[in-house]
C-alpha cells in the first residue's frame, strides 16, 4: 500500500517530472506575457530574471525610474489570482531591490514596486492587471 496525499501525489515526494515541466513552461509563458505587457506600456525590461524569489522582473519606466515587478498568475481554470499586493512582503522586496541595485550601477535613481496579476487563458492570451506602485 502506498500513501497518497489529497493531491494524488505520493506522500514525501515532490511533484512528478511531468508536472515540474508543465509548471516551468507555465512560468516561462507568464514571464513572457508580463514582459510583452510592460514593453507595450513603454517600459524597458532590463532584467527578465533577477536572482532571488521576491522580484520577478526589473524594468525601467519611461520616466527613468527602476521598477521591481512581482508576478502572480493562475490558469483560467484555477480562478482569479489573489492580488499580488496582498502577498507582497515589503521587507523582502526592498532587500531584493537593494541587492540588485548594489550589483548594477544605475546611480541615484527613483525606485518603485509594481505587481502584475495574470489569468492565463491559454496560448498567448491572458487577462492582466498591472498595479503601479503596489506597496503604496
Amino acid at each position: 500500500p502506498c500513501a497518497f496525499s489529497a493531491t494524488g501525489q505520493r506522500k514525501g515526494r515532490g511533484p512528478s517530472r511531468r508536472r515540474r515541466k508543465m509548471r516551468s513552461e507555465f512560468q516561462r509563458t507568464v514571464h513572457q506575457m508580463a514582459e510583452r505587457l510592460l514593453t507595450r506600456k513603454g517600459y524597458e525590461v532590463i532584467d527578465p530574471s533577477p536572482k532571488g524569489r521576491s522580484v520577478d522582473l526589473v524594468a525601467r519606466a519611461d520616466d527613468g525610474s527602476i521598477v521591481f515587478v512581482a508576478l502572480k498568475a493562475k490558469d483560467a481554470g484555477d480562478g482569479d489570482p489573489a492580488m499580488p499586493e496582498e502577498d507582497l512582503d515589503r521587507r523582502a522586496l526592498e532587500q531584493a531591490a537593494a541587492e540588485w541595485l548594489a550589483a548594477h550601477d544605475f546611480g541615484n535613481v527613483a525606485v518603485r514596486f509594481d505587481s502584475i496579476a495574470l489569468v492565463v487563458m491559454g496560448g498567448s492570451r491572458a487577462f492582466a492587471r498591472h498595479h503601479i506602485d503596489a506597496l503604496r
